[in-house]
């Protein structure tokens, strides 16, 4: 601890091709920082001994190298500066800055260990905080999952943070893609013991499905790649086709996604076909309706 303080760092984090608003507001000043509303508050840490979250520190880079560990939005309300948050004890909530900065960890001669992002262009930066104002009640999302029921802090600032045209500012990228120790998995199975992980050099995708394939234990099972998404009702959808059919295969559709992840292309058809051995042998050869791709597939074990 110590490298990184609130002083005087403060960085650009976006530019976009439009006019720049400037503040018009009266800055907060937190030691020796100027505060604006819709700065993006970053909490650095070194390891703390949490697996979790010392796995998450160790994919999350900040400004020179830092262990970004959380983030909030500076957000002024009826004249008082607070920090709109997720946190695991509150959910999204309004916390008062002076809080905010006095839980950070604090360096060896005495400064909070914060960044503070800036948007170089803030044209619509107030409707991102009001956007993120929408959010306040909402649980904290233990499981990480990107759906806007629950919410964790940097999905907050991803959802609330958009262009004119909608898209988002800042891309998510998932935290494992991250990680060539591999911890992150490791502590996601010491939390939930359906969870396996497996550590082995690279053979390529078929080894490595085969590879799961050796120690699974279920009655059926489905291949999710590194670069897919599910829907929540994936898996289920699936299974009930399996058992409303009584068949050996169940496909589902697939969409395509573009670089700021909106659906692209989709084959979405409430249709339901059921082929025997033969027709669905002829069909994924000729590529008639059936791939040999295994997304989106549940198979029978």
């Amino acid at each position: 601890m110590g490298r990184f303080s609130s002083l005087p760092i403060v960085f650009g984090l976006m530019v976009l091709a439009t006019s720049c608003e400037v503040p018009t507001q009266t800055a907060s000043i937190i030691n020796g920082l100027e505060i604006y509303h819709g700065d993006l508050l970053f909490s650095i840490e070194e390891p703390t001994g949490d697996g979790l979250s010392d796995a998450i520190a160790n994919v999350t880079e900040g400004v020179g190298g830092s262990q970004v560990v959380h983030v909030g939005i500076a957000c002024e309300e009826q004249g008082r500066m607070m920090v709109l948050e997720a946190t695991p004890s509150h959910g999204v909530w309004l916390t008062p800055i002076d809080k905010f900065f006095e839980e950070a960890e604090y360096d060896e001669e005495g400064n909070p260990c914060i960044l503070v992002g800036r948007l170089r262009d803030t044209l619509g930066l107030g409707a991102s905080v009001e956007r993120a104002k929408q959010y306040l009640g909402l649980p904290y999302d233990t499981l990480y999952i990107p759906d806007a029921k629950q919410i964790y802090c940097s999905e907050l600032v991803q959802l609330s943070y958009l262009r004119p045209d909608g898209t988002p500012i800042f891309k998510t990228r998932p935290m494992s893609f991250t990680d060539s120790s591999g911890d992150i998995c490791d502590q996601w199975a010491a939390r939930d013991a359906r969870i396996r992980v497996i550590h082995k050099l690279n053979g390529g995708l078929s080894d490595a499905r085969n590879a799961a394939l050796d120690v699974m234990t279920g009655q059926m099972v489905m291949m999710v790649d590194g670069d897919d998404y599910v829907s929540d009702d994936c898996v289920e959808t699936l299974v009930k086709l399996m058992d409303d059919t009584q068949c050996d295969v169940a496909i589902g559709q697939w969409c395509m996604f573009d670089d700021n992840n909106q659906p692209r292309s989709s084959s979405h058809s409430d249709n339901i076909q059921v082929f025997d051995r033969e027709q669905a042998i002829k069909r994924v050869f000729y590529q008639d309706t059936l791939t040999n791709s295994a997304c989106s597939r549940m198979f029978k074990a």
